[in-house]
């Protein structure tokens, strides 16, 4: 029915509930349900929850991403007895907490896929005989079958019709009233898109399925023997122009490995290759060997258009041209989208 374990232990604070389930801690509780940022929850999201048991005595700690769940009673003492039907009521009152969020959390996700449905319906190609701004920053002059393009007014209107709360401060903080569609895909169809402005800010839906949702660059695509995935679709883009491998997008690091699954589905005869950002904090790299560890991959080494792990690599010549690409003194190359500049700039390749 749901990802989520049954329950475990039981702590006396609420606290320690949510530092083993992996949630912040609430500075206040809201009503019977509060929402709260879980670990790795990206800005504006909140996969925690705590629901407060009726008679005020105890509640229930979530975790929507990892299925972790716990309970707490307050007052009660670490190794102290709890009466076999004070348990099993505490234990009933926490799946109710989790029957109720995940009939709630499936209602918020299908609201959500109709939704992005009626975007993808209402928006028209990216040709890209004129060129997104967003694009034009990643240097890149070439269209995708599946990139999309919506108005924000048009965007706007479709969100509000369809029911569901805008994105995170709603639509405004996309400045530019043209804005790039990406379809997200998982096995059952499109469950959401991101929304991409002139500027490179982007949001998903509020509401909707993003774990193991990818951008596929081609509408029907075929399997072909080997398919890529990057973090984002200005990476993915520039894969293919660097590689001519078609290479899907899933949108974070986080979600590598659930797309990975998708992509696995949804293109069963091809082999993988993970085109993984070097970012200082080596997110990137170590999601990809997880996605590839996970998946069972034989280890090949070869060139970036076979199955493996890719990182890109930058010389200390590199660097410092990258440094007058972007015209800042603290610009660092990370991505396949930044070799696709370097090489650009150098001639090597045209965007």
């Amino acid at each position: 029915m749901s990802n989520f374990q049954r329950i475990g232990a039981i702590y006396p604070t609420l606290a320690e509930a949510c530092a083993v389930v992996g949630i912040a801690v609430p500075r206040a509780l809201k009503g019977r349900y509060t929402a709260i940022q879980a670990e790795d929850d990206r800005r504006g999201k909140a996969a925690g929850r705590v629901y407060q048991f009726p008679d005020g005595r105890g509640c229930a700690v979530m975790n929507w991403k990892t299925g972790v769940m716990a309970v707490v009673v307050y007052g009660w003492i670490p190794g102290q007895h709890i009466d076999r039907r004070e348990l099993a009521r505490l234990k009933a009152e926490a799946e109710r907490a989790r029957a109720t969020e995940w009939a709630r959390e499936q209602a918020c996700r299908k609201k959500a896929a109709a939704v992005a449905r009626s975007i993808v319906e209402a928006s028209r190609p990216y040709l890209g005989d004129d060129v997104h701004g967003y694009l034009r920053l990643k240097q890149i002059a070439f269209a995708a079958p599946s990139l999309l393009e919506i108005s924000k007014e048009k965007a706007q209107a479709l969100i509000a019709a369809g029911g569901i709360d805008s994105p995170p401060q709603g639509l405004r903080q996309l400045k530019s009233a043209r804005l790039l569609v990406a379809p997200l895909v998982t096995k059952q169809g499109v469950s959401s898109v991101q929304l991409i402005d002139e500027y490179g800010t982007k949001t998903f839906l509020r509401g909707a399925s993003v774990r193991g949702a990818v951008w596929c660059p081609h509408e029907k695509p075929v399997c072909p023997q080997v398919i890529g995935i990057a973090e984002g679709v200005a990476t993915a883009l520039s894969v293919t122009r660097l590689y001519g491998v078609p290479c899907v997008a899933a949108m974070s690091a986080g979600n590598l490995s659930a797309a990975a699954r998708t992509v696995c589905a949804l293109f069963p005869s091809s082999l993988l290759a993970f085109y993984a950002d070097r970012d200082p904090s080596g997110i990137g790299s170590n999601k990809a060997q997880a996605a590839w560890l996970e998946l069972g991959a034989d280890r090949r080494s070869g060139s970036p258009m076979t199955p493996g792990i890719y990182i890109p690599r930058f010389n200390a010549g590199d660097y410092e041209t990258f440094k007058q690409i972007k015209k800042s003194a603290g610009a660092v190359p990370t991505d396949f989208n930044d070799l696709l500049a370097l090489q650009a700039h150098n001639g090597v390749i045209t965007p």
